[in-house]
């Protein structure tokens, strides 16, 4: 609940009204309720809160799932209706209009109860980052890399041939697909079977990929990610009845291949509970060598290189945890990073263990924010962003103006993680009872942060009151998502909040010093505003 605190001294109480009609309608919204929480004689003062009931962070309750997740699955429509029917669009529709059903596929917009692909299982995050070129990634090193990239151009020959059916198309492309997979220094792969578009068996009971194939894209009655994610469903339920444990404590991770004719596309299918998380790892990559002037070819090798690494880590980790199952995972924590430690902050070997609570609502595309217990039971927030000024923290922190640093990480995948201080009393600054006491020195040490960041060469792009806390009589300053170096770092999209587009001159999206006086400005200037027109009103 968002709470804004007036104070106001009246010779009458019938001067109420009076005072509320002075108080901008951005603070008394249908959605907002006046609380009075008391009334005191004439000359005394008046306390006013509203409360806006917009933002509640939820405390959803643990529940045991081994009782009901395999039950569930088994009843899941996703289960029991054949892949090619659960494929067709008018089912896939009625799936995600049901939220006990639904394929967490990020359509229409980004599911924001699941993490990203790359969080919830770091092999994925291994793939995407071989498809960047990254070369520190565990497990590429064990990848014949001439033999691999052989069998992928016999493969790819093979792809381009016509054929009368997808059963054919089956049968002849599948053994190339295999041997491909068997260009490896170490682990070998087992081969992927004919038998329900191409799964293969693993020490858990199911699988570690499927391949679904569509000899043609006209013709195509069922969206092929979506009939490929059935696939995967029945896979998964049979893993359960072989090794329930293993499911009741892992998202279970699959590495999915879409082949249309001649094109091909991986996707990561990962088992979050009864209901299935599915994002593509690539885009389409044709077969025919010249395509892209050769330069999908070369994004096969990657691809190939990436899903061969990513099937050995998941054989590897089913290994490891069927030997020694993981604890249950409870419901909603299923749909939270998998990430439970990073390396402490200023860098060191040593870790910050912790495990993650609950999530704040309020999140992006780019960004996911959570509470989380120490094995301490402090409560400390984690932040998964795509981008991160670590050193811009950092400063700030040491000046005693931004949440203290726990723990700092690079993630597979292009993720960064970092631990900090819970100010869990902090509101921002435009909200803070505290603001006609301390604004003016607030105004004084913001200008005075700002300054000696720049003096860094460092910008931080996003100076507006929502990213200013308070607590108490400090003032901090966070959101370091966008910050950097001055002139280098750049704002996401052309699609900002209008206040940092106000007074705007530059027609690219370069974040300056420019950018960071003009914000800030704009902002102190509300903040004023608030004081001397909204926040403390004498009425005498």
């Amino acid at each position: 609940m968002d709470t804004y605190t007036f104070w106001y001294k009246h010779p009458l109480v019938r001067s109420v009204n009076a005072f509320l009609t002075q108080v901008d309608n951005s603070f008394h919204s249908p959605s907002t309720t006046l609380q009075i929480s008391t009334v005191l004689p004439a000359g005394s003062f008046l306390s006013c809160i509203f409360c806006n009931e917009s933002i509640v962070v939820p405390q959803k309750r643990e529940r045991s799932t081994s009782d009901d997740l395999y039950e569930r699955a088994k009843r899941s429509k996703i289960v029991i209706t054949p892949p090619s029917t659960v494929g067709k669009p008018d089912v896939y529709q009625s799936l995600q209009k049901d939220p006990s059903e639904k394929i967490f596929d990020d359509r229409p917009k980004p599911d924001r109860d699941v993490a990203p692909a790359a969080l919830l299982y770091e092999g994925f995050g291994h793939f995407l980052d071989i498809m960047d070129g990254r070369s520190n990634v565990p497990g590429l090193a064990d990848i014949d890399t001439t033999k691999l990239f052989s069998e992928v151009d016999e493969f790819a020959c093979k792809m381009n041939e016509d054929y009368a059916d997808e059963d054919l198309q089956r049968e002849a492309v599948l053994p190339y697909l295999n041997r491909i997979f068997k260009a490896r220094r170490d682990i070998q792969i087992p081969s992927l079977h004919p038998s329900a578009d191409g799964p293969n068996e693993a020490a858990h009971g199911s699988g570690t990929m499927v391949v679904e194939f569509k000899n043609r894209i006209t013709g195509i009655s069922a969206i092929p990610e979506v009939e490929l994610t059935g696939y995967v469903a029945r896979l998964n339920l049979r893993g359960m009845e072989v090794h329930r444990k293993l499911h009741l404590g892992w998202r279970v991770p699959y590495l999915g291949l879409i082949i249309v004719g001649h094109m091909l596309q991986f996707y990561a299918v990962i088992a979050v509970d009864h209901r299935f998380k599915l994002v593509s790892l690539t885009s389409m990559y044709s077969c025919i060598e010249t395509a892209f002037d050769g330069r999908d070819r070369k994004l096969l090798y990657l691809a190939f290189t990436a899903a061969s690494v990513l099937r050995a880590q998941i054989l590897h980790d089913i290994e490891k945890l069927c030997n020694n199952p993981p604890s249950e995972l409870l419901t909603p924590k299923r749909g939270f990073p998998a990430v439970s430690k990073l390396r402490g902050y200023p860098p060191s070997d040593d870790h910050l263990h912790f495990e993650i609570q609950f999530s704040f609502p309020e999140r992006q595309s780019y960004r996911f924010l959570y509470v989380a217990e120490t094995q301490q039971k402090q409560s400390i927030l984690v932040k998964f962003s795509r981008s991160y000024s670590i050193r811009l923290h950092d400063i700030c922190a040491r000046l005693g103006h931004a949440p203290h640093i726990l723990a700092f990480e690079r993630l597979p995948g292009g993720w960064y993680a970092v631990a900090m201080e819970y100010i869990e009393s902090g509101v921002s600054i435009n909200r803070s009872p505290q603001l006609a006491t301390h604004g003016e020195r607030w105004e004084k040490e913001l200008w005075e942060l700002m300054d000696r960041f720049h003096s860094e060469g460092l910008v931080h792009g996003d100076l507006r009151d929502a990213n200013i806390l308070c607590k108490e009589d400090s003032v901090k300053l966070i959101d370091f998502d966008w910050g950097g170096t001055n002139g280098t770092v750049s704002y996401p999209t052309g699609n900002l909040n209008k206040e940092l587009l106000e007074g705007r001159v530059s027609t690219d999206l370069t974040i300056t010093e420019e950018d960071d006086r003009r914000i800030l400005k704009r902002t102190l200037e509300k903040l004023r505003s608030i004081r001397t027109n909204v926040g403390i009103m004498f009425l005498q």
